[in-house]
């Protein structure tokens, strides 16, 4: 195997309550992974309100 470096400044936000924190951090254009699990994002629709943000 080749020798590489390999470097990933991650920001975890969460919790409850940080979507407004999550909104003021991304920077417009900017990609996130959203992880979530039994579809509660999906219900309550939170991933639309990140558009606007980005």
């Amino acid at each position: 195997m080749d020798s590489f470096v390999f470097r990933n400044p991650t920001k975890l936000i969460f919790g409850k309550g940080k979507l407004e924190a999550l909104k003021t951090e991304l920077p417009r254009g900017g990609k996130i992974l959203l992880v979530y699990g039994g579809g509660s994002i999906k219900r309550r629709h939170l991933s639309k309100d990140l558009v606007p943000a980005g």
